[in-house]
């Protein structure tokens, strides 16, 4: 059995890879906005999207975002911290946490220099990108 250090290095490793993944991914997206390609047209594929809201195209203020995502993530960190020292603590719950943790923070870098989240991933009517996928695999792991 993996102890907890392991997992939440782990966990913070590879949500750290995947920041920097979804970061290049943001930075070519945003370089090459008229560049889309479909695996099934108009359903799933590469397409850039300047999203101001939140997940999915929620219609809440970036500005609003940008302000209450430190404390989110904040707290977040608090609550792993309390967990990592908890013995009954599952290896979901360290995932899920590091998972949200690092992906909001992936957004929140978008917000601070874009003013927006650049999405780039997408599913049919949605546009995700890489920090999205992130958030909803670390809130998949707390349930």
């Amino acid at each position: 059995m993996i102890n907890r250090k392991s997992q939440l290095q782990s966990a913070l490793f590879t949500g750290t890879l995947l920041v920097v993944l979804d970061q290049i991914c943001k930075n070519w997206a945003i370089n090459m906005p008229n560049f889309s390609v479909y695996i099934i047209s108009p359903w799933l594929g590469w397409e850039f999207f300047k999203n101001p809201g939140v997940a999915f195209g929620i219609p809440i203020s970036g500005w609003i975002m940008t302000i209450i995502t430190p404390p989110i993530v904040f707290g977040l960190a608090i609550l792993l911290n309390k967990k990592y020292s908890e013995p009954k603590t599952s290896s979901h719950e360290i995932w899920g946490l590091s998972l949200i943790i690092l992906g909001a923070t992936s957004n929140f870098i978008d917000r601070l220099l874009l003013n927006y989240t650049a999405d780039y991933i997408r599913i049919l009517y949605s546009v995700i990108n890489i920090a999205d996928v992130m958030i909803l695999c670390g809130l998949f792991c707390l349930l």
